[in-house]
């Protein structure tokens, strides 16, 4: 990639460098593929994906002694490092069912610059534990849905009362 892409911040097009060129004429297209017709469908394929997927997901649990995350994933920590700028998100209880995810405003790029992190929304979902049958519901909230933002809330409930829940749930960021 050519340009300031890359995690946290998304690619776009321009990212993957000049349009392609076809080398020679195309004789024939049985047997020959026109590069510049695939590889702009490749380009801009992979950009329109890296807007669409998650940067992060993250589990979280233990909400009885507080929350912790159990398990957690960012496309800009491949190596799953735990200290420094990759440290895990700082979880905290607002009340009951309301949690707080908060990353640091930056983190590192591919090429280690840090960068800032703009998370527009996610999606989270109540873990179903064996010994509870009630289902649950989870939603993720920016605080601004219009302003992009590297903090979300986590609001969960229970489906049969609508009461607020305190369960373990996965949460998707994007």
């Amino acid at each position: 990639m050519s340009g300031a892409g890359g995690y946290p911040v998304r690619p776009t097009r321009s990212d993957f460098g000049p349009e392609p060129k076809n080398r020679t004429v195309v004789r024939d297209a049985e047997y020959e593929l026109d590069g510049e017709t695939v590889g702009r469908l490749m380009f801009f394929t992979m950009a329109g994906g890296a807007r669409t997927i998650a940067l992060a997901r993250i589990r979280v649990d233990d909400l009885g002694s507080g929350p912790v995350a159990i398990d957690r994933e960012e496309a800009w920590n491949p190596n799953k490092l735990t200290s420094g700028p990759y440290a895990a998100p700082t979880i905290t209880a607002l009340a009951t069912g309301r949690f707080q995810i908060a990353y640091p405003a930056t983190v590192p790029d591919r090429e280690g610059t840090l960068r800032e992190l703009l998370l527009t929304g996610g999606h989270a979902q109540a873990v179903v534990l064996a010994s509870n049958a009630n289902l649950h519901h989870c939603e993720v909230r920016l605080t601004d849905p219009s302003i992009p933002s590297s903090v979300v809330e986590v609001r969960c409930w229970s489906w049969s009362d609508w009461a607020a829940a305190d369960v373990p749930f996965d949460v998707w960021l994007y």
